[in-house]
């Protein structure tokens, strides 16, 4: 997991003869092995990084499959909480009415449309049924090695050895699970990753375009819009020192509106297709009482969560939700959050900050997953694991995240409702 391998261990005494012979081959062959590596680094770039990350998503698979054969295979185990919401909206499409009787009126119009939207186009190619469920899988799989792709450039990785180490990072990381599931998370870290690498880039229309992308996938993804309207204030600031403002008013003022008008088209059309498709543009937040979901400040929620003294539920079979659990991971990631504050690493603090002030104030309900598939919160998670550190703690580092992972995809096949 480091760019320059550990040093061979010299032969020994014993080690003579056709022992010796056969030390020398297999060091050749790890010689070799090693350079054709780089050389093909070297030559190939991006189709290395592909066959990294495919070969890393083919492993996540099938453990995944092999875990799931107690549990009436790979497809029945995933589908859970969630998933049978994506698919039945991608095939069906929105409710017009609440389903249920009046204790339970739900509908699902909490689900974001663009995930459904990619779901139901690519599910077309194949019949109903698994092959449903497989066409999500696949999905999410693309949409994660197309976050690690971006994630790398990002890292601003450009050695064999550093995107060795990101890859199998991101790949064992806990929350990966969700993102072999038929859920939006993968989606959403795509696209997030894709909106702040565009934007660090100076691209801010390629950036309003992602952001319009994130709106139509998750509420979250507006989250987008203030760093844009940033950059935008920036834009007229210099605009104005440079003289350009003066001589050239509608098109300074064109360059600075149009972003900040794109950015939020995903969520405006979701809005305008509900008031047309079922008479309420904000069905997607109403929706939320039918979860018993209510809106307060979020320090209310996390306060009552951090005093709920019920940290024991998550040790129970299957682990139950635990509010001092889901306030404690809230919490954490708020500190995260301000480090990058102190860090001056503004943007990435926002992201990571806001996004989790926002979800809590419906509730503490699935806090965990949010922070755990947040792709800010990986990427600044992974820049601190490995500033400073040796090989042997990397290996350390992931192996405890890989059997955090086993044990987290275990709990989901088991239906552990901590992990909705």
């Amino acid at each position: 997991m480091s760019d320059h391998p550990p040093p061979l261990a010299p032969s020994t005494g014993a080690l003579t003869g056709a022992g010796s012979g056969y030390a020398e081959a297999v060091t050749a062959g790890s010689i070799s092995l090693r350079a054709l590596a780089r050389q093909l680094w070297r030559s190939h770039p991006t189709l290395m990084a592909l066959g990294l990350v495919g070969a890393f998503c083919a492993i996540r698979l099938t453990i995944y499959a092999l875990l799931a054969q107690s549990f009436g295979g790979l497809t029945h185990g995933i589908c859970n909480y969630d998933c049978p919401w994506y698919e039945q909206t991608a095939r069906y499409g929105y409710d017009v009415t609440p389903r249920g009787d009046l204790s339970s009126n739900v509908a699902n119009w909490a689900f974001f449309p663009l995930y459904p939207l990619l779901l139901g186009a690519f599910s077309g190619l194949v019949p109903a049924g698994e092959g449903f469920t497989w066409i999500g899988i696949l999905l999410s799989t693309a949409c994660f090695a197309g976050f690690a792709m971006l994630g790398a450039v990002y890292l601003q990785h450009k050695r064999f050895g550093a995107l060795l180490t990101w890859f199998a990072f991101v790949s064992l990381w806990p929350g990966a699970v969700y993102f072999a599931f038929p859920y939006s998370e993968a989606l959403y870290a795509l696209v997030m990753t894709a909106a702040l690498l565009t934007l660090s880039r100076h691209s801010v229309m390629g950036s309003a375009w992602c952001c319009a992308a994130l709106t139509a996938t998750r509420p979250t993804g507006l989250l987008m819009l203030p760093l844009i309207l940033v950059d935008r204030l920036a834009f007229l600031r210099r605009a104005w020192m440079d003289g350009l403002l003066r001589r050239q008013p509608a098109g300074v003022f064109s360059q600075a509106i149009l972003p900040l008008a794109i950015a939020p088209l995903g969520l405006i059309a979701y809005m305008a297709y509900l008031r047309w498709h079922m008479g309420d543009g904000l069905a997607f937040l109403h929706v939320q009482a039918a979860w018993q979901r209510h809106s307060l400040p979020p320090w209310t929620f996390l306060w009552e969560g951090l005093t709920a003294n019920d940290w024991t539920r998550i040790l129970k079979h299957p682990a139950e939700e635990s509010l001092s659990v889901q306030a404690l991971v809230g919490c954490a990631a708020l500190a995260l959050a301000i480090r990058q504050v102190f860090a001056r690493r503004y943007a990435e603090a926002w992201l990571i900050g806001a996004s989790v002030l926002l979800a809590s104030s419906a509730g503490l309900q699935s806090i965990p997953r949010f922070v755990l598939t947040n792709p800010v919160v990986i990427l600044v998670l992974f820049r601190m694991a490995v500033t400073g550190a040796s090989t042997r703690r990397l290996w350390v580092i992931g192996i405890g995240l890989g059997l955090l992972q086993i044990g987290l995809a275990v709990a989901w096949f088991v239906g552990a409702p901590v992990l909705a």
